[in-house]
């Protein structure tokens, strides 16, 4: 209640909360009850629906905030009751189906557009920049406000425990406590996120202190660090220029983070009145265009990259972002009427399409490494007129066996042991996947010889004594 003027504010915003925001409430606290019957009961499926529940609390926060902009009719609740629906049944089909490797990159793709939506809905209809950078700021500074205030109360629970442990003997199942206060504190949190937002959302007056914040670490950190980074790149470029060098990976990475600090400075900026932060806004936009020509080193390091070792999704991951950046220097240095609240829905349809279909990330990164591997396949002769060549033998356990081992370990743990299997089936028993069947592979051309006692290893994959600890390649070149 001490973030509250008075007991009757507090009690307003309660209101507030449960009248305005009740749906995205429930879908909070669903997520929670399925966390703690995950953690007691071990159903490890229920991660699925804990997660949807809790990107469904973020979509639905944001159409709360929408309709109270507007006029809403039967018709509008329809559509926006509609809308969660269809949401939910997309992230169920989204994490339910599809290779267990994207998995990973799904749920995060997932929660990052989940946000952006909750940024981005509110603002559907609402085209004033100073509203959208009010709304960006108040609910980066409640995010803040959350974490410190979690974490504090995780450490106290933390150390409350040990003093039971220690003072009393007593012994407590820390996760098991912990996942009860986390789903306790999960529903809190939410409350206490929502209820720092004014009631008219969009006022960035009632945030005072904290813009000013914002705008003083942006201006006086953000800002100047960007600088000093272009400055060191630009050094480093012209000398890699004079000696005719490719740039290194590790600069991709520095120029995200300098680029990354340009825009969020400008964007933080953007309608600041303030005489000192209206002169940086303008020297950053003029930078934006300044910094332009380090993208021709950006795209050039990623694209040595895949020249060399082909395409995957972290790279492409890489030329999307390095694509955003080059858009955003175009849209920030040469429109004079900028609309801030495009940025965030042109992210999220990015991530999205990038998910699922014939364009997805992890498809195009399929086509291109199996193209590859078949392409070494048929250079190094394993194949010959679409034949196996079964004349062909590894003389010893180095050089072509480990590349030809390594490449078909790497094709057959990413996409399936049929990309494998398929090229070898006349000389394997049957073309279904399955470990054995590589084994054969690799027992064929050395002569069928039994690998495990020549090696004295247990088996031929990867762990310590076997085949792969004692002859190997770096895999760098396919991550």
């Amino acid at each position: 209640m001490l973030l509250f003027s008075s007991e009757k504010k507090f009690k307003e915003k309660l209101k507030i909360i449960f009248s305005r925001y009740w749906l995205a409430s429930v879908f909070v606290s669903i997520s929670a009850v399925l966390s703690v019957i995950d953690v007691y009961g071990g159903l490890k499926e229920l991660n699925k629906f804990t997660f949807i529940c809790f990107l469904l609390a973020l979509l639905s926060l944001g159409g709360s905030m929408l309709l109270t902009t507007m006029k809403v009719s039967k018709l509008h609740r329809i559509a926006y009751y509609l809308a969660l629906f269809i949401a939910g049944g997309g992230f169920y089909l989204l994490f339910t189906y599809g290779p267990d490797q994207q998995m990973i990159y799904r749920y995060v793709v997932s929660g990052v557009f989940a946000v952006l939506a909750f940024l981005f809905i509110p603002f559907l209809f609402n085209t004033d920049n100073k509203d959208f950078l009010a709304h960006l700021k108040t609910s980066l500074i409640n995010y803040l406000l959350i974490i410190v205030f979690s974490g504090l109360v995780t450490i106290g629970t933390l150390i409350l425990f040990t003093m039971l442990r220690y003072l009393f003997e007593i012994r407590l199942d820390n996760l098991r406590f912990l996942s009860i206060l986390y789903a306790i504190w999960s529903v809190f949190s939410f409350w206490l996120f929502v209820s720092l937002f004014p009631e008219n959302f969009v006022k960035a007056k009632e945030n005072k202190f904290w813009n000013k914040l914002v705008n003083f670490v942006t201006a006086y950190v953000f800002v100047p660090f960007s600088v000093l980074y272009s400055v060191l790149i630009y050094v480093y470029s012209i000398g890699i220029m004079v000696k005719g060098e490719i740039p290194i990976n590790k600069v991709i990475w520095f120029l995200v983070v300098m680029y990354t600090l340009i825009f969020i400075g400008y964007i933080l900026l953007f309608e600041s009145t303030k005489k000192t932060y209206c002169w940086i806004r303008k020297f950053l936009r003029v930078f934006i265009v300044v910094c332009s020509p380090l993208l021709v080193v950006y795209f050039v390091a990623i694209c040595s990259r895949i020249i060399d070792y082909g395409l995957t999704v972290n790279r492409l991951m890489i030329v999307t972002v390095g694509l955003f950046f080059l858009l955003m220097t175009l849209y920030f240095g040469v429109n004079k009427k900028v609309q801030l609240r495009f940025v965030p829905p042109v992210i999220a349809v990015v991530l999205l399409l990038s998910m699922f279909g014939p364009w997805s990330f992890f498809n195009i990164e399929k086509l291109d490494q199996v193209g590859r591997y078949e392409q070494f396949l048929i250079e190094n002769q394993f194949i010959i007129d679409g034949h196996v060549n079964k004349n062909l033998r590894f003389e010893d356990y180095s050089g072509l066996y480990v590349e030809f081992y390594n490449k078909s370990r790497v094709v057959r743990n990413s996409y399936g042991s049929k990309y494998v299997i398929r090229y070898f089936d006349e000389i394997t028993e049957s073309k279904n996947s399955s470990t054995l069947n590589f084994q054969r592979i690799m027992d064929y051309y050395m002569g069928k010889v039994d690998l495990s006692d020549e090696l004295n290893a247990k088996e031929i994959g990867p762990g310590p004594g076997t085949f792969w600890e004692k002859a190997t390649i770096s895999e760098e070149s396919y991550k």
